[in-house]
């Protein structure tokens, strides 16, 4: 999925916006229980720094 992301910083009374591009992408599984597990990988095209973000979580889904 294409993302956009902003950032907002405020020092001293200045404030600064930046906003980048990026994408994200994921995988979801649940189980008739209701149990289940997600993966994500976020990459953002921002300038020094890391442009990649991991998620590993587990959930539980109640109702139907």
């Amino acid at each position: 999925m294409p993302r956009l992301n902003m950032s907002r910083a405020s020092i001293g009374g200045a404030s600064t916006t930046s906003t980048d591009l990026g994408a994200a992408a994921g995988l979801s599984v649940t189980s008739e229980s209701g149990a289940g597990a997600h993966l994500a990988i976020d990459w953002v095209n921002v300038e020094g720094g890391s442009p990649f973000g991991l998620a590993i979580g587990v959930h539980y889904m109640l109702g139907n």
